[in-house]
């Protein structure tokens, strides 16, 4: 059942305060259809909890693009010229909002904050963490409470709010103050291809309960070796393509650089048995010819393709094979549960000078997101086993511990990943030898980020 709209709920709340306001402060009804909107339910909602979601003031934030539609559940939303009137008439705010680029979020946070002109809100993201949290540019929860910043409990708030938390704590202080968005890693099997060769579908193993990277080693391998090599002697037919192999490392329960959530501390874990299992596998894929870097997925020549929730959409559109959708298999070692992936957060910045603002901010721009105000992304893979029982509880079941996300985005680590991949896959040294190479320089880097944390 669709629910009742956020304006109309105003509305009436705004009645309530201008007819029954007690002596107490407090402002009771005898429904609970108010609870989803107002932090500590509708029968315990103090006037001076309305008064501060209600006068918010201006709150600047960052925006992608230049549409005035509502991009899904993204900072774009804030373009929407129905929501922009929404929190001006019934938040009390207005907005200030300077666009962005992807490529250049980094560099220009870190140049607004230094110049005093950063905005009141942005989102936390792998590339920024924890590097924002350990110099003191965003505020925890606990930091906003101290200001008496309120609405923290909203519940559109507090739902996701523990995979938020697994990825955006530092020094045991939570600085979420809601997940913008998280999305698992997912295999694309390209059916025909595995029917073509007459080799075992990852699907089949996935559906025997066998799907673990051994299974995914084994499918690769089979697929290549029965397809070949064309009159030329050249490969044509690969076994698996992903642009990020670090989600075999998350896969495995751990990332290439992490984070000790309760000291504080970056750690390298390179030389971890856990981390170099993974990349032994990475390494022999690329050697033996079953792995590729080539992005020929939508000419149909590879059998596994690794992709998160976001690019589906996108990459299904250019299929033109018969194809299933599969969870990243875990690895041996994966204690936490927890499946590669990416997970974005909203933050108020420890300069911004109208915290309560930019929480109402998110308050109001979820609530509308959540009545309709606001389009949603359609949920590709939840709408792909919409008739289908089984395929619903697999999505349920990927998603329900969260995501583990990659921890390195630290001084130049950001970078210095990508070439140590690159090293890893295509350089002439093994395995130990590229980590005895590339352990002191994150060792290095790593340093100095802790010391700027202390």
């Amino acid at each position: 059942m669709r629910k009742l709209s956020i304006l109309l709920v105003l509305v009436l709340l705004f009645s309530f305060f201008a007819v029954g306001c007690k002596s107490s402060d407090k402002t009771s009804t005898s429904s609970g259809k108010y609870d989803n909107y107002i932090p500590n339910g509708a029968t315990d909602v103090s006037a001076e909890v309305m008064e501060a979601l209600t006068n918010s003031g201006t709150v600047s934030s960052y925006v992608f693009g230049d549409s005035d539609t509502a991009g899904g559940n993204s900072l774009t939303g804030f373009n929407h010229k129905e929501f922009q009137t929404l929190f001006r008439e019934f938040y009390g705010g207005e907005l200030e909002l300077s666009r962005i680029e992807w490529e250049k979020w980094e560099a220009k946070f870190i140049t607004d904050f230094a110049a005093e002109d950063a905005p009141d809100l942005i989102y936390g993201f792998a590339k920024l963490w924890p590097k924002i949290a350990n110099r003191g540019m965003v505020f925890s929860r606990n930091e906003l409470v101290e200001r008496g910043v309120v609405g923290l409990d909203h519940p559109v708030l507090t739902e996701g709010i523990d995979t938020a938390d697994a990825n955006f704590t530092f020094k045991g202080e939570p600085y979420s103050i809601g997940l913008l968005g998280s999305s698992c890693f997912w295999n694309v099997v390209n059916e025909d291809l595995f029917k073509k060769y007459n080799v075992k579908s990852p699907s089949s193993y996935y559906k025997e309960g066998l799907w673990t990277f051994d299974t995914l080693d084994k499918c690769c391998t089979e697929l290549i070796t029965a397809a070949g090599l064309n009159d030329a002697g050249v490969r044509e037919i690969y076994g698996y393509y992903c642009w990020d192999n670090g989600v075999f490392i998350r896969a495995n329960g751990q990332q290439l650089v992490g984070l000790d959530n309760e000291t504080g501390k970056i750690t390298n874990n390179i030389e971890k048995l856990e981390v170099i299992d993974p990349l032994e596998r990475v390494r022999k894929g690329y050697q033996d010819g079953y792995i590729t870097n080539k992005e020929t997925f939508s000419q149909g020549k590879i059998g596994i393709i690794a992709i998160a929730d976001g690019n589906i959409p996108a990459l299904l559109n250019q299929c033109t094979f018969k194809y299933s959708l599969i969870p990243f298999p875990k690895g041996k070692d994966n204690t936490n549960g927890l499946m590669p992936g990416s997970c974005n957060a909203w933050m108020v910045t420890s300069s911004s000078e109208n915290p309560q603002g930019a929480v109402n901010l998110v308050i109001a721009y979820e609530a509308a997101m959540n009545d309709g105000i606001l389009t949603v992304e359609e949920d590709i893979i939840a709408n792909m086993f919409k008739d289908d029982e089984g395929g619903l509880q697999m999505v349920a079941d990927t998603r329900s511990k969260g995501v583990n996300d990659n921890m390195y985005g630290v001084g130049s680590l950001w970078d210095a990943q990508w070439d140590f991949w690159s090293a890893l896959r295509f350089g002439k040294q093994s395995v130990p030898e590229c980590v005895a190479t590339w352990k002191g320089f994150f060792d290095a880097q790593i340093e100095v980020e802790n010391e700027l944390a202390n």
